[in-house]
């Protein structure tokens, strides 16, 4: 029997994976053998040693196997035994790949054919909410919708960091009556990364508000931030809209840049919705200005913070 599971969300996955070995320990309890593999760590040869290794003690063998896909040798040697693994009764192999996969790659087709395959694809909107919410009751907590929301806004869609924040605030409220979320838990609890609020900066300038982003610079001054660190946020964040514009220029699709950048999609995709807002000249000079303030700062020619506030004000 084969198990595939694929997909960017990893978090997901990891959790089917958990599941899959919950659900064989309790049925087969002591009579399991457990057996985890990276083919980018062994032979081909070490792996079949492993797995077909049997036992008078053993009923069923679980078998986790990763990274198949990112080891061409292997990948081929596996192909020619794929039918023979999904006729075996006694070994439950579960094959584990990250990212995405040629639709047209021979191991996918053959896995469609011989296995159970599931894709987890990066959850979003009410999708990405219901899974945060079941996360929640887990860890015995209630969000409001818009408590669910702020932490999306901070920590973007990525379910690693969102379940860890959702860990912490119930680790913080265990032993209190309190079970609900308040907006005063997660500011205390929940600290949202300077590019986060880097980015929401750029969002209110490239709706041309610049008394918000004027403001999200002054909490950040305020709360300490290092005003070289938000300087060089701000140029990487601009050099990477300046990539994207100069990328939509040359007429290429958002898909065609999701596949070259290694930067999360949903970050890439929001890099492509701000670039529409500016022109290229505007985003070439404002890359200008950047290199400008950091030159001036440098030489003591203008203090750090003031040199902020006056490249935000005319950007």
């Amino acid at each position: 029997m084969i198990i595939f599971l694929y997909g960017k969300d990893t978090y997901r996955a990891r959790v089917k994976m958990r599941e899959i070995e919950k659900r064989y320990r309790r049925i087969h309890a002591e009579n399991l053998d457990l057996i985890r593999v990276n083919a980018s760590e062994v032979s081909f040869q070490d792996f079949l040693d492993q797995a077909l290794q049997t036992s008078i003690f053993v009923k069923k063998k679980l078998v986790f196997l990763e990274d198949v896909f990112l080891t061409t040798d292997f990948e081929k040697k596996f192909l020619k035994k794929i039918e023979e693994f999904a006729k075996l009764e006694n070994i439950i192999l579960v094959l584990f790949q990250a990212g995405e996969i040629s639709k047209k790659n021979k191991l996918f087709l053959a896995l469609e054919k011989y296995a159970e395959c599931q894709e987890f694809q990066v959850l979003k909107g009410e999708s990405l909410k219901k899974q945060l919410i079941k996360k929640a009751r887990e860890n015995g907590l209630e969000f409001s919708d818009v408590l669910l929301q702020r932490l999306i806004d901070s920590f973007g869609n990525d379910l690693w960091k969102l379940s860890n924040e959702i860990d912490k605030i119930a680790a913080f409220l265990r032993n209190k009556p309190q079970k609900r979320v308040r907006l005063e838990d997660i500011e205390y609890l929940c600290s949202v990364s300077p590019e986060v609020d880097i980015f929401k900066t750029i969002g209110y300038l490239g709706r041309k508000n610049k008394k918000i982003a004027l403001e999200l610079l002054e909490q950040h001054l305020k709360n300490g931030d290092n005003p070289f660190y938000l300087l060089s946020m701000v140029n990487y964040q601009f050099k990477n809209l300046l990539a994207t514009k100069d990328f939509i220029m040359r007429g290429k699709s958002l898909s065609q840049l999701l596949a070259l950048r290694g930067l999360p999609s949903f970050a890439l995709k929001k890099y492509w919705l701000q670039a529409e807002k500016f022109s290229l000249k505007e985003l070439k000079k404002i890359c200008q200005q950047i290199f400008e303030a950091d030159l001036d700062i440098k030489t003591g020619k203008a203090k750090p913070e003031e040199e902020l506030r006056t490249l935000i004000a005319e950007i």
